[in-house]
């Protein structure tokens, strides 16, 4: 029997909403992304809002992406861990969502502590899958999970020049 797809996005939209997200969008004609309400307005940082995901995908794929992007929600839900895990990248979020200041986002331990964000959300996403039963063909997860990371590699390798 074929595994169903459908139902692991609604799992993870459910999921994804108990956790505090009000707008999840599947079919996204950009880039799939997470993002969190406004610091000035929520005084905290990462508290959930949105995620987009990006269209043209088989449920499979998008039931990936989602958890990827989950996975990044895991890694700044508890912002005391994650400054530990990731410090670099914390300090710059901190900086620029309480006083708009972009310098420490351009600075290469910045564009290097991304990358390993980007790494550790598959991790933790994939983590996520495995906790809600949801199937995950490794193969297909690695091959993914590689594309998406290359064009990280290539978008952060050509920031500089």
């Amino acid at each position: 029997m074929r595994y169903n797809y459908k139902h692991a996005l609604e799992m993870l939209t459910s999921w994804a909403k108990d956790e505090g997200y009000t707008d999840i969008t599947f079919g996204y004609k950009g880039i799939s992304y997470i993002n969190w309400k406004d610091y000035k307005k929520v005084g905290k940082m990462n508290t959930p809002k949105e995620i987009k995901l990006e269209g043209g995908n088989s449920d499979e794929i998008t039931t990936y992406i989602f958890l990827h992007e989950l996975g990044h929600h895991q890694l700044r839900k508890d912002w005391e861990k994650f400054n530990i895990i990731l410090p670099t990248v914390a300090h710059a979020e901190v900086k620029y969502c309480k006083e708009k200041v972009k310098k420490y986002r351009r600075r290469i331990s910045y564009m290097v502590s991304s990358m390993e964000e980007e790494f550790k959300a598959w991790e933790e996403g994939y983590k996520l899958g495995v906790k809600l039963g949801i199937k995950i063909d490794d193969k297909k997860w690695h091959q993914y999970k590689s594309k998406c990371l290359m064009g990280y590699i290539r978008f952060f390798g050509g920031a500089n020049k």
